[in-house]
Formats: C-alpha cells, structure tokens, sequence
C-alpha cells in the first residue's frame, strides 16, 4: 500500500506543534544531532528530521515515533508550515489551496501530476482533506487473493468480519489509496486495517 498521503497529512497535521526552523530544515537537523531524511515517491519533496531518543523525549517535542530494539526510539520530528512551504518551493512546487476541496495548503508540484498522468493514473482529491494525489488502478483489481504478496497493491477482505481463525479469500485492492476504512487478509487470515481519512 502507498502512504504518500499519509506522510503528507502527518507533517502537515504536526506542523502546528514546532516552530520554524526548528526541525525543519537539513541544518537544525544536524545542529541538534539528527539526520534529515525525505519522502519517496509523489512525497519526495518533504523532508523530516529523526532523532534517536526516548519516548518521552519525543512525545515532549511532538514526534512521530518508532521503538528501536534497545528501548529507545526513533523519532520523527514535527515540521512547521512555514518550513514545508520552503521545502516545497526548493523542489520546484506551489504552497497553497490549488483545489476548492483541500480543507489547507499542500504542495502542488506540476512534473509529479504530469508523470502520474503518464503511468494512467488519475490526480484527484482524495480522503477528509481534499489533498489530491496519485490513483492509479490495479491490473489485478478484485483478482482473489490470500495475502498482499499476491497483489499489485493490497489484498482487502471484503464483507463482514469473519470468525476468529477462520481462513478467509481477499480481493486485490482495486486502486492504491490508502483511504477508508478497510481490513486486509494476510497470509489466509483477516487483519482488520486503520481507518484512513
């Protein structure tokens, strides 16, 4: 499954707790001893600082975080607006509301819907925020499936919960949105998914 939207939605919904300059740029980075890392994909243009620390630590600096065997945890520091725009704007984008459905500014960067369009994909809001993004459909959409590994993008249960170790056939997933409320099958087994707006 993609999660180039919900990269996008995390740094923008974290934005409000940091400061600018702060986290934001590969130089505060490396100043407080992190490594700044960006995205993949259609998200490519956003960076993020990461900081090796402790839970508590990052839930003090509003981060985003990942255990690390040792206890600590990787961190994912937040990123300010003023910072994404810079960002943004050194790969090449527009900071604003291009479309009437995006509920804040994104960035719109025109070579990333021009390469979407180019692989058959369709550019278009997507999800509670309007942000539009990448649909690109599956070759292999409602082909039935046991586990993800079988599919272009995901394998989906389809229906209602089954019972408790009951083996279960999917469907692979019709296009790559992570959007809505879903639940997986993996391995012949039902996996119930997070609700993604």
């Amino acid at each position: 499954m993609r999660t180039e939207w919900f990269w996008a939605l995390l740094l923008i919904v974290t934005s409000s707790v940091a400061y600018a300059g702060e986290f934001g740029t590969s130089e505060a980075c490396l100043a407080i001893g992190g490594e700044f890392r960006f995205q993949r994909g259609y998200s490519a243009w956003q960076g993020r600082c990461y900081i090796r620390t402790t839970v508590q630590d990052c839930v003090a600096k509003g981060g985003g975080r990942t255990p690390l065997p040792d206890g600590s945890v990787e961190c994912g520091l937040p990123i300010d607006a003023i910072d994404l725009r810079g960002q943004c704007e050194a790969a090449g984008g527009s900071w604003g509301r291009h479309i009437k459905t995006a509920g804040f500014d994104y960035c719109h960067i025109e070579r990333f819907v021009a390469d979407c369009k180019s692989k058959g994909g369709r550019w278009e809001a997507r999800g509670r925020s309007g942000i539009p993004g990448c649909v690109l459909d599956a070759k292999d959409a409602g082909r039935a499936c046991t586990s993800r590994s079988e599919c272009e993008y995901a394998c989906v249960h389809v229906g209602s919960r089954p019972q408790q170790d009951i083996a279960v056939v999917g469907q692979c997933a019709r296009d790559n949105s992570p959007f809505g409320c879903r639940a997986f099958v993996e391995g012949g087994r039902f996996v119930q998914g997070p609700c993604v707006d």
